[in-house]
């Protein structure tokens, strides 16, 4: 099924806080359809600052699934305690127009040190929006409509993040881009200003297509990306949340 399949790629991605800076220019700033990824290999993570005590963190996977499926996972709200690793807590609030819905969560990392388990978790009020021909179709906006990020390198992808302030309702760039005529299929997920939680900014957009030219004759193949972008409060240090998100 594809829940047991999301469940275990989404399982493996490493913890990590950043990449080595000898691999920056080997790591892509967006994934295109000219680059296919193995499925049920780990996910592809990239993670960049961002002005402030903030980050922006991109991954993306390629499985053997349908969109609509896929899409089906991620909009059980109720279950995705049991497909999002490291998510500790996930209560519906309350249920939105166009299927959408406000959720509390809370994610927790582990680290052991000296084999003693360290435990780190932040919590958030999200506001979850569906966009079934894209966000840019929705009307909002992302950072991708101003920057080409496949014409950029590695390097000044980093550069042109660490100037590019975090705006609220201009979402990141998503982390994967299409060809035209290819669909696309988004989901948006916002902080509730004014509502409990850890970070003072926190938007980021869940991204499915399919993948024709990449899958096996008779085969269903789709990509899932991930593109965030947050930032703790001030009383929080920013790397322990990294790692969290990108796991």
């Amino acid at each position: 099924p594809v829940s047991k399949f999301m469940r275990k790629a989404l399982a493996e991605v490493p913890i990590i806080g950043r990449e080595e800076p000898n691999n920056e220019e080997n790591s892509a700033p967006v994934l295109t359809d000219k680059i296919c990824l193995i499925p049920g290999d780990e996910p592809v993570v990239r993670v960049e600052d961002a002005p402030g005590n903030a980050r922006r963190i991109f991954t993306g996977v390629d499985i053997r699934a349908r969109v609509e499926d896929v899409w089906a996972v991620l909009t059980d709200y109720g279950t995705l305690n049991t497909v999002v690793p490291n998510l500790l807590e996930n209560d519906i609030i309350q249920h939105l127009d166009g299927g959408g819905a406000r959720l509390w969560q809370v994610g927790r990392s582990t680290w052991k040190i000296f084999g003693r388990a360290f435990h780190f978790q932040a919590g958030t009020t999200l506001e979850v929006r569906l966009h079934p021909n894209g966000i840019c179709a929705s009307g909002w906006k992302t950072a991708g409509e101003h920057i080409c990020a496949s014409t950029l390198s590695s390097l000044e992808a980093r550069d042109e993040g660490r100037k590019t302030a975090l705006v609220r309702d201009i979402f990141p760039r998503p982390f994967s881009i299409h060809v035209p005529g290819v669909p696309v299929r988004d989901i948006t997920m916002q902080n509730v200003l004014g509502a409990r939680g850890d970070f003072v900014h926190y938007q980021g957009v869940w991204r499915l297509q399919p993948l024709e030219g990449c899958a096996q004759p008779g085969q269903d193949m789709m990509r899932l990306t991930f593109a965030v972008e947050c930032e703790p409060h001030w009383f929080l240090p920013v790397a322990p949340v990294e790692g969290k998100i990108a796991a």
